[in-house]
């Protein structure tokens, strides 16, 4: 806007903007894609990071991940440089992908169209299977067929027939050749056997990992090839196949010492078809690397959070080595309440960085010996939400953090900070709450005593429907008058000294 005497007499300016359709999202949903992994994102370059602006298929939100943009192949790293092209390249999940990619002409954004490997040469494999298959059948007829017309032999028609046979049976060799050849061309080891664990077919890969000629290994039983103790997994996985008609998969260790691998196998049941014996396909793939490199970055995370918790230890001297006895009291009632592996462990790393947010509370508030005023002990309540949003940014396996956020609910629905009530509640959350109740209870402060088991249990029950879940409360009762648990944590009343 300007006076009416000069373009220079500026007074002010006149924006537009124009909000983003809200059904932008679900546009980028293609209709009819039946492949679940097939996913449309939209990003952008932010600097030396590349933004994820949609909603990503692992559950996260809108602008909620951004990756550095030279992360070795990263899918949308390539896809914004490469535009339009096609490549195999590892996505934010660290999977490998299928994908291509669109510029979006009045935004500096990119869409990127991507789907797992896994999926994209699904199709492929099927027909490799399923042409294999057709091959050996038709192998079958033909040599039937070649001993037919040779025992009825001396006329120049049957010798002409015997003919052509023979240029059909040398055609099905070289396609056998060809197939072959795109068989051990690939990477993984791919073999098929009978009902009785004999071999009918192996690639290069495959022979290659059990140290003999694929040709020898035909005919012959996966124990004497692999060993009656390697075979046997094997063995027992296909007779299930075989039995319920559905694939199945499996991952397991081999080997030993400095030769240890882990191998994902695929196992696919072949059906019988035209006289065709049935068996079992297996696609077996070496993730070695990808576990090794999974369990460093395990071990480092676990080698940084036991720092960090020593130093929230040192800072709260009065409550030393409380979050790892939450932990196991944690693990204790998840694991006699019959829980799976995963809600285990989500628990346990719960209980161990509940107490990660003191960080945050001043030494003089953790140190002190006397009796907190109120205000004071607010900022103690308030660090296990600020434990939540320390860790938000920390990739766990479980719903660590969010278990962190619902540690204050009651099951009456009057606790914080949502106000959750029953099953609204995590069960992690649930479980990590009577597991941190018991601990504080039965370590003294500087203000009180610490309960004995007996008393801290009285008072559990007494908030059972009110504030804890009566079945975690009955699970911890159970580990400590009938697995000896009391013995086993007869110590941790009196570990809560000062250091």
């Amino acid at each position: 806007v300007q006076g009416n005497s000069a373009a220079a007499q500026q007074i002010g300016w006149v924006m537009g903007v124009k909000e983003v359709a809200a059904d932008l999202f679900a546009r980028l949903h293609q209709p009819g894609m039946v492949w679940k992994s097939a996913e449309a994102l939209l990003v952008r370059r932010s600097g030396a990071t590349i933004e994820y602006l949609s909603p990503m298929l692992d559950g996260g939100k809108p602008l909620s991940r951004a990756l550095a943009a030279d992360t070795p192949g990263l899918a949308a790293s390539f896809a914004m440089s490469q535009i339009g092209g096609f490549g195999i390249h590892r996505d934010y999940r660290n999977k490998e992908v299928l994908l291509t990619s669109r510029r979006i002409g009045s935004a500096p954004w990119t869409l990127v169209y991507k789907i797992d490997r896994a999926d994209s040469l699904a199709v492929a494999d099927r027909r490799v299977t399923s042409q294999i298959i057709q091959f050996v059948l038709m192998i079958l007829i033909i040599a039937a067929a070649f001993i037919a017309v040779w025992r009825h032999g001396a006329s120049r028609r049957a010798v002409q027939a015997a003919n052509k046979f023979q240029d059909l049976a040398r055609l099905f060799e070289a396609q056998e050749q060809f197939l072959r050849l795109v068989t051990d061309s690939q990477p993984n080891a791919m073999f098929i056997v009978n009902p009785d664990n004999q071999y009918h077919f192996a690639n290069r890969a495959a022979a290659a990992s059990a140290r003999i000629k694929d040709a020898d290994m035909i005919g012959k039983s996966m124990a004497s090839v692999l060993g009656p103790a390697e075979s046997r997994r094997y063995e027992m996985t296909n007779r299930n196949v075989l039995q319920s008609g559905q694939p199945q998969s499996d991952v397991h260790r081999t080997g030993a010492n400095g030769d240890l691998r882990v191998m994902h196998a695929d196992h696919v049941p072949i059906h019988d078809a035209g006289g065709l014996e049935s068996g079992v396909m297996v696609v077996e793939q070496d993730i070695t690397a990808a576990v090794k490199e999974r369990e460093r970055r395990e071990r480092t995370l676990n080698t940084l959070v036991q720092t960090l918790l020593t130093v929230v230890d040192r800072r709260d001297p009065y409550s030393a080595n409380h979050s790892a006895q939450v932990s196991t009291v944690a693990r204790a009632i998840a694991d006699e309440m019959g829980l799976d592996s995963g809600i285990v462990e989500t628990a346990a790393v719960a209980g161990r960085m509940m107490n990660v947010g003191k960080i945050l509370v001043p030494s003089d508030v953790l140190t002190r010996s006397e009796s907190l005023v109120e205000g004071e002990l607010q900022q103690i309540r308030n660090s296990i939400q600020a434990s939540a949003e320390l860790l938000q940014g920390v990739e766990f396996d479980g719903p660590v953090v969010e278990t962190l956020r619902q540690l204050q609910e009651n099951w009456d629905g009057s606790g914080a900070p949502r106000g959750l009530a029953g099953e609204e509640i995590l069960l992690t959350a649930r479980i990590v709450s009577v597991a941190n109740a018991f601990v504080a209870m039965i370590n003294p402060r500087a203000w009180r005593a610490g309960a004995s088991f007996d008393e801290a249990i009285e008072n559990l029950m007494a908030g059972t429907g009110r504030i804890y879940d009566r079945r975690t409360v009955t699970a911890l009762i159970n580990q400590l008058d009938n697995r000896g648990a009391r013995k086993e944590w007869n110590d941790f009343g009196s570990s809560s000294t000062p250091i």
